[in-house]
C-alpha cells in the first residue's frame, strides 16, 4: 500500500516508510533531551534514506537537527539542518511542514524577518496550526516581543488545551519577563500533562526559587531529580538549600547560587 504525502506533487510513500515517519513525529513531541533528540534524528534519517523526495520527512529531520544544535551548540547540526531544510523547500515549497522548518532555520540563524515571512505564509494556508503558532511565538520571544508571543501562545492553549508544550512556551515567556507567579502556574500545568515530568518540574522549581518560595522550589527540584538527573537541577537545589533557613545546614557555601530553566 502507498500513501500520498501532503502535497499533490510529492511522491507516494510506501506504508512501512510512512509508519516510520509517524513514529518519528511522535518521538519529536517528547520533551527535549539529548537522548530523545538523537532518537528523533535517527528515525527521520531512516525515512529520508528510504524516500529522499519525501519533503515532510526532510523537514522533520531539519527540525530535529536544529533542536540538536540548540541543545549542543555544535554547528554540524545547524549545517545538517540547513541542508535538509533547503532540500525540502526545493521539493515542496508550499508544504506547511517545510515552511515551518524553514522559519525555524531562519530563527536559528537570527534572520527574524525572513523567519516571519515563512511563518506568515504557513499561517495564511493554515491559520489555526498550533505548531506554526508556537514556532512563530518562539521567534517573537527571541526578539523580545513578549506581548505578541503571549497572544499567540494563549491562542494555542485555547485551540489545544491538553498539549503540554503550549504551557511550557507560555511559562518561558512569563519567566523571561519576571512574572514568576504566572510562570509557576503554567509550568505546573505542563508537568500535569507531560509524561516525562523531569524538566517541567525543574522549571516549576526555578519559578518558585525566584519567588523566594524555597520549600516549594526544593520539593519540585527533588521530584525532578527523581525523574531525570541533571547537573543544573542539582546546582539549583543547592541554591535553594542555601537560601532556605530550614536547610542552611545542608550547604556550607554560596558557590552554587544559580537558577536556570531546562527547556
Amino acid at each position: 500500500m502507498l500513501f500520498r504525502s501532503k502535497m499533490e506533487d510529492e511522491p507516494e510513500v510506501p506504508r512501512e516508510v510512512y509508519l516510520q515517519y509517524l513514529k518519528a513525529k511522535a518521538e519529536a513531541r517528547r520533551p527535549f533531551s539529548l537522548e530523545n533528540l538523537l532518537r528523533t534524528h535517527e528515525l527521520y534519517e531512516v525515512v529520508v534514506d528510504a524516500e529522499p523526495r519525501f519533503a515532510d520527512a526532510r523537514a522533520g529531520l531539519c527540525q530535529a537537527d536544529l533542536s540538536l544544535y540548540a541543545v549542543t551548540k555544535d554547528t554540524k547540526w545547524f549545517e545538517e539542518g540547513e541542508r535538509h531544510c533547503y532540500r525540502a523547500h526545493t521539493l515542496a515549497s508550499n508544504n506547511l511542514h517545510v515552511l515551518t522548518a524553514m522559519g525555524e532555520l531562519q530563527v536559528a540563524a537570527g534572520q527574524f524577518e525572513e523567519a516571519d515571512r515563512y511563518f506568515t505564509k504557513a499561517l495564511e494556508i493554515s491559520p489555526y496550526a498550533t505548531d506554526i503558532m508556537r514556532s512563530r511565538a518562539k521567534s517573537l520571544r527571541s526578539q523580545g516581543k513578549y506581548e505578541e508571543a503571549e497572544e499567540l501562545l494563549l491562542s494555542t492553549t485555547a485551540l489545544e488545551p491538553n498539549y503540554w508544550r503550549n504551557y511550557q512556551a507560555l511559562g518561558s515567556i512569563y519567566f523571561d519577563v519576571g512574572d514568576y507567579e504566572k510562570a509557576a502556574i503554567f509550568f505546573s500545568r505542563q508537568s500535569e500533562l507531560v509524561l516525562e515530568k523531569g524538566r517541567a518540574l525543574a522549571n516549576v522549581g526555578a519559578a518558585y526559587f525566584l519567588l523566594e518560595a524555597f520549600d516549594l522550589a526544593i520539593d519540585n527540584w527533588e521530584q525532578s531529580l527523581m525523574e531525570q538527573p541533571s547537573a543544573t537541577t542539582h546546582a539549583n537545589l543547592g541554591s535553594a538549600y542555601f537560601r532556605s533557613e530550614e536547610h542552611t545546614s545542608e550547604l556550607q557555601s554560596p558557590d552554587h547560587l544559580v537558577c536556570r530553566l531546562l527547556l
